[in-house]
């Protein structure tokens, strides 16, 4: 009787152990599928009433599609980069983390709008870098492959 039991449990164990994986592997096999999507760097100068000086602001925003029923949060950072006029490198301005939770397998973010000096020069490029990662109901985080927005040249 004892050995009819424990053959039992152990199957059962088995069993559990099996699906366990198997939702594990299912969930690991759609993380290239998840995306930051349309990626937008908005840079803009704001017109202040005389005599106080205008002033440059950026925003960035994205969305993440394709997201697991079984997510908690998703979560972005937001690397805003300026690159002088035919300069190679990108030089980190600021960043900004933002979390959330999916709603329908999409989560969006929007930084809102950032003040930053000095203003832009002539011929000067702007992008916003975008990483991000998503934690699933296991607490397993996976991440989202990384995307840049078009470049922005607000004073050509």
């Amino acid at each position: 009787m004892t050995t009819k039991l424990l053959a039992v449990l152990t199957n059962r164990l088995f069993v559990a152990g099996l699906l366990c994986c198997l939702w594990v592997a299912t969930d690991a096999n759609t993380a290239s599928a998840q995306a930051l999507t349309n990626p937008i760097c908005t840079t803009k100068i704001v017109k202040a009433p005389a005599p106080q000086p205008d002033y440059w602001q950026n925003s960035g925003t994205v969305s993440v599609t394709n997201i697991p029923a079984n997510t908690m949060t998703v979560s972005t950072t937001f690397q805003f980069e300026r690159r002088a006029k035919g300069a190679f490198n990108w030089t980190v301005m600021y960043s900004v983390g933002l979390q959330t939770t999916p709603v329908n397998g999409v989560a969006n973010f929007d930084t809102g709008f950032t003040t930053f000096t000095p203003a832009p020069g002539a011929g000067e490029e702007f992008r916003v870098y975008i990483s991000g990662y998503y934690v699933n109901g296991m607490g397993m985080r996976t991440n989202i492959p990384p995307a840049e927005s078009p470049i922005r040249t607000p004073i050509p």
